[in-house]
């Protein structure tokens, strides 16, 4: 199998140092998530049946705000974890790091936030499936309530994989997924992490060959705090 080059590592390496010397930094925060959901088309292909699955996630952040910019928070932040359907196939791990920015647009109860962010994926079931990513892009988040909150988010990602691939599917399918997961929510305005850093959104792809992609998707989710450690989230989802 050809060997590649892992572009993201400085980027990760770079992001690691920035959280553990964030100036006027907040103390770090460290959270572990599980969970599970239903995904319509796992395989990302025209004809697909759809699978449930189950996550897990590990993170460790820290949030900073600059004394120039003192209503932005600033949050830093390295993961790891997997999502498994139950096929090896399917099942996705990964690990990268995230700067994210989050502003208040006023006294809306909106907030603008932009995030760039480094990953690398691996798939058990197929050696030369995986892939280097590097992504950045915003979100518009409305916090209906205290407990509902909608994003709308678009992103651009670059993808390098270690081997040209032969598409599965036609690819970019309209899909939709659902699930639960526990974590720390962050609701009523206040600065929360990502959601959409976890797994999933990946391509599915058999590789022959050194190969790169360029990827933009479009989101919109809906985040519904169950209790202090439970969020249901229901999400559409479309890439090209």
């Amino acid at each position: 199998m050809t060997q590649k080059s892992f572009r993201p590592r400085l980027l990760l390496a770079c992001l690691l140092a920035l959280i553990l010397m964030a100036p006027a930094a907040r103390a770090f925060d460290l959270e572990i998530a599980v969970g599970g959901g239903y995904d319509d088309n796992p395989r990302e292909e025209k004809h697909s049946s759809g699978a449930g699955f189950s996550e897990a996630r590990i993170e460790l952040s820290r949030d900073f705000s600059p004394a120039a910019l003192p209503d932005t928070v600033f949050t830093l932040q390295g993961f790891a974890g997997g999502r498994l359907y139950g096929e090896d196939y399917d099942n996705t791990w990964m690990a990268g790091g995230e700067l994210d920015s989050s502003t208040p647009l006023g006294q809306l109860p909106l907030r603008l936030e932009f995030f760039l962010a480094g990953a690398t994926f691996n798939n058990p079931g197929v050696d030369d499936d995986d892939f280097d990513q590097l992504k950045t892009g915003g979100r518009l988040v409305w916090f209906l309530s205290s407990r509902l909150t909608l994003e709308w988010e678009n992103f651009l990602s670059w993808e390098d994989y270690g081997a040209d691939t032969e598409v599965t599917g036609p690819g970019s399918p309209h899909k939709s997924a659902a699930g639960n997961g526990s974590g720390t929510h962050k609701g009523g305005g206040q600065g929360r992490k990502n959601p959409s850093s976890g797994p999933g959104h990946r391509p599915r792809h058999h590789n022959r060959g050194e190969r790169s992609d360029r990827v933009t998707a479009t989101a919109l989710r809906a985040l519904l705090a169950i209790n202090p450690f439970w969020d249901g989230i229901a999400e559409i989802f479309w890439q090209g």
